[in-house]
């Protein structure tokens, strides 16, 4: 794709808004009017108007307004009309902010309770449905997947304006999701459309393709959809030119340090044509107002990034640097790069340093937007969360400047510069800002903090959280009751009061109200049931609110786990595979599907299932163990070897070994040894054949060459051939790789195993098994004299465990027997006949004080056998 060397961020040219509102401006709303028709008036006077320009700036300048209210702020008050938006700027009334809530309400998923000028949000979508309709439709878009011809282009090129409407309806969408409470499958198929029909769009004056990509992958990052993001950022990347390099310097992280050390910090790299591009000048602060401060709290000597001078000799900290800016497209690249880390690395310490390797090289610019440096900071605070007492106290602070921020403006400022460039990046609605937070004070204990600020945006579920935490249940169904006397007809309200009591009545009143649509009530219904182990209602509730919106991921978890407990076992696993796949990195329900699949004799799905869980829960022995048990069942020997070298690493002495898995388990360790010996010795052999006929072959041929040279002996060459030969074939060469690792592996397993369970007879036996088909005889002697050392100190022997002891003593005693004929050391087989007398001297005196000589026959063939070991030599 051709990249102009200079990008154009929407610098499309629109005329003033005067004249755009001259030529079309949409009528007033009337309280008495129903949203619906207003709508559809709003929607039909768009189609028919005939410059469709000026419609589109007018639905673009809605959408503006709109963000601004609810995104980047200040919010006006709704007792004061909108400006710049005309006869739909006045202060909407109850029963209008009522109608617009119950409008967006889609899939079962309201909007967020503190929504500010929904009605602007309903014309932009409906007017651009209606556009989209009228100037795209399904002329352009691709052909059915049945269609056969493959001489017909299925990318859509859309230019002029329809490229325009189709851009602005993704971006629409986008706001749109962003204000519902939960994710909505809907949207997600609106804006899959939208993504086919700009697909092959090229650079224009009205949007770039690096700024399209940006869009697109943060669409598909926040649905999780990260194989398809990574994808689309990776293109991005190719797109802009640029290289990004994690690399060291040298420098200091807190202010007292001494000495210089590695620090890690993101290189970018700017090709020639990029290089020679100027970055754009920083932001008049008059244009956004207050910009939120990057804090540095007073306890807290770590630096926000490192420093290349030693702060203890009082050298101030390097201002930021223009020689670092870089353009506001690449700034917002490394932002969604940033949050793309996170989905291609493991929830680990590690991967919240290389994140924020992208963050501190964005600090270090001053041209940085108002809304990219809102997110550069947001997303700083959740990084800084996890991290030491004293940089959680600054994240903490952080996260207040930014809330103060979004309701602050500078009496000289002009809000209206905070809203650039806002499409390119995730920014989250101020309602989930503030829920973030409240869940952050939660998590550090400070729950009276929680349930202040999630009553300030309504968020009544949390606030009922909030109450039983401090122990204070009363309080919020104090809370659930004035709200409902402030507004009985409000089925959110009577959730919270559901919520608060427990009571079932109140969430089938929550559903009447709604008139069969608020799937949130169904969500509550059927964890209330579930929490009374009432599972076959729990899955009729659970099912009702997944058919509003399959998308909620918990709610298919919660749903296998209860056709779990019913044992329905199909519909568990259809529940855990759509729960996987809505989110890939939840471990377990890649744990629950493989226990489901076990359960129905599935075992490769298990196994594979069960292989992905360890993945994403690394440090659990239960998923570790599982995958090894079904192993075992799969005979794959190898990674059994490897699972339970990480279980003794994990547990040591504490892991409960099973005995009859363990001998399952070096039973085919044994017979794979020896396959794949016999195919290494063939392979051998065929390699000494081939040195044996090239070393003949140029015999022959000295001796044609000089006779002079035949009675001396042919001097062999002191080379190595290689194991794997050219005449071996690939599963062949595959095997013999594997036998030189194998028993080397299980001899490592041996020692951890025998250093980890010293008591324990049901490890040494399979061991001694081990060393009576591979050898050293010794070895195998040892370990079954540790057999019988273990099951003697079990006390109050009876029957059955006289048959276990009495077993390993015969296998001891044939051990010796094959010691005395082998060919060791005359000391080690005085050693070996030593201690198997003594083995068999204790086992009967033993027995006969356990009273069992007279209970068993072992007793005399244990006489028997000490009778024939003193008469050996």
């Amino acid at each position: 794709v051709f990249l102009p060397r200079q990008l154009k961020l929407e610098t499309h040219e629109k005329a003033p808004l005067a004249t755009i509102m001259a030529t079309f401006q949409f009528q007033a709303w009337e309280e008495s009017q129903e949203l619906s028709e207003y709508l559809q008036a709003a929607a039909t006077s768009a189609c028919d108007t005939a410059d469709t320009h000026a419609v589109l700036s007018c639905v673009e300048n809605l959408l503006g307004a709109f963000v601004k209210e609810n995104f980047t702020g200040p919010p006006h008050k709704d007792s004061e009309p909108l400006p710049g938006v005309g006869a739909l700027g006045q202060p909407p009334t109850p029963s209008q902010h009522k109608k617009c809530m119950d409008h967006l309400m889609l899939d079962g998923e309201p909007v967020t309770p503190i929504l500010k000028r929904g009605i602007l949000l309903c014309t932009t979508l409906d007017c651009l449905e209606a556009l989209y309709a009228k100037h795209v439709g399904t002329s352009s878009a691709s052909p059915p997947a049945t269609s056969t011809s493959s001489n017909t282009s299925t990318t859509p090129n859309l230019t002029g304006i329809a490229l325009q409407i189709t851009v602005w309806r993704m971006r629409a969408a986008w706001v749109y999701q962003r204000m519902l409470t939960n994710r909505c499958n809907t949207l997600r198929l609106r804006l899959n459309d939208c993504f086919g029909q700009l697909r092959g769009t090229k650079n224009n004056d009205f949007v770039s393709v690096l700024q399209l990509h940006l869009e697109i992958g943060n669409i598909l990052d926040y649905y999780r959809e990260t194989e398809q993001a990574n994808q689309v950022f990776q293109r991005a990347v190719e797109i802009s030119g640029l290289k990004f390099n994690l690399t060291g310097r040298m420098g200091v992280r807190t202010e007292h340090q001494e000495f210089k050390t590695a620090q890690l910090i993101l290189q970018v790299i700017k090709p020639a044509a990029v290089d020679a591009v100027q970055p754009e000048p920083p932001q008049n602060p008059e244009s956004y107002g207050v910009k939120p401060r990057l804090i540095q709290s007073e306890d807290c000597n770590i630096l926000q990034k490192p420093s290349t001078r030693n702060l203890i000799f009082r050298d101030e900290e390097e201002d930021r640097d223009s020689s670092s800016n870089l353009q506001v497209v690449y700034q917002a690249m490394i932002v969604s790069l940033c949050l793309n880390v996170r989905n291609n690395n493991p929830q680990h310490g590690l991967t919240g340093e290389e994140m924020r390797c992208y963050i501190e090289r964005l600090i270090e610019c001053t041209n940085v937007p108002y809304v990219l440096w809102f997110m550069v900071l947001l997303i700083k605070c959740r990084l800084e969360r996890t991290r030491a007492t004293r940089v959680q106290e600054r994240a903490l602070l952080q996260r207040q400047e930014l809330a103060d921020a979004f309701l602050d403006v500078d009496e000289k400022g002009k809000p209206e510069g905070r809203f650039e460039h806002f499409y390119m990046t995730p920014l989250p609605s101020y309602y989930k800002l503030a829920r973030e937070s409240a869940r952050h004070y939660l998590s550090l204990t400070m729950a009276k903090t929680a349930e202040e600020v999630a009553e300030q945006i309504q968020d009544w579920e949390f606030v009922v959280i909030c109450c039983q935490a401090q122990g204070n249940r009363k309080r919020a169904e104090f809370i659930a009751d004035r709200l409902l006397k402030e507004d009985p007809e409000n089925a959110l309200h009577w959730c919270a009061k559901a919520e608060a009591t427990e009571e079932v009545k109140y969430f089938e009143k929550a559903w009447e109200l709604s008139g069969c649509k608020l799937a949130r009530a169904q969500r509550g219904l059927a964890r209330l049931h579930l929490s009374r182990k009432e599972f076959k209602p729990a899955v009729q509730a659970f099912e009702l609110a997944l058919q509003m919106n399959p998308l909620y991921g918990a709610n298919w978890f919660q749903l296998g786990y209860c056709c779990m407990m019913t044992e329905d076992w199909d519909r568990a696993i259809q529940a855990f595979t759509r729960c996987v796949q809505l989110d890939m990195e939840d471990g377990q329900g890649w744990n629950n599907l493989g226990t489901v699949y076990l359960k129905v004799k599935k075992l490769r799905q298990a196994f594979n299932a069960m292989g992905q869980a360890m993945k994403r829960i690394e440090f659990s022995w239960r998923v570790r163990e599982n995958h090894y048990m079904i192993a075992a069942e799969l005979e794959e020997w190898d990674q059994c070897v490897l699972d339970l070298m990480v279980l003794i690493q994990m547990e040591g002495h504490k892991y409960k070994i099973k005995g009859e898995v363990l001998s399952l388990v070096f039973e085919g360790l044994i017979k794979e040894v020896k396959k794949a010996k016999e195919i290494l010795a063939a392979a051998s052999q065929k390699q000494e054949e081939q040195l044996a006929e090239s070393t003949k072959e140029e015999e022959n041929d000295d001796f044609l060459v000089n006779p002079a040279i035949e009675e001396e002996e042919p001097s062999v060459p002191d080379v190595t051939i290689p194991l794997p030969s050219l005449t071996v074939t690939a599963p062949e060469e595959d095997s013999v790789v594997r036998a030189t690792g194998l028993q080397g592996r299980v001899e490592a397993l041996i020692t951890k195993m025998d250093a980890n369970f010293v008591d324990n007879a049901e490890v040494y036996g399979p061991i001694a098994r081990f060393y009576q088909e591979f050898g050293p005889l010794d070895k195998e002697l040892t370990f079954h004299l540790k057999e019988h050392r273990a099951l003697c100190l079990h006390t109050g022997w009876e029957l059955s465990h006289l048959d276990k002891v009495c077993g390993a003593v015969q296998r001891a005693v044939a051990c010796e027997k094959r010691i005395a004929s082998s060919d060791l050391t005359a000391e080690a087989k005085e050693n070996a006949h030593k201690q198997v007398g003594l083995m068999l001297h204790n086992t009967v005196s033993r027995t006969r004080k356990e009273n069992l000589d007279n209970k068993s026959d072992w007793y005399e063939k244990l006489q028997a056998m000490q009778d024939e070991h003193r008469s050996s030599t």
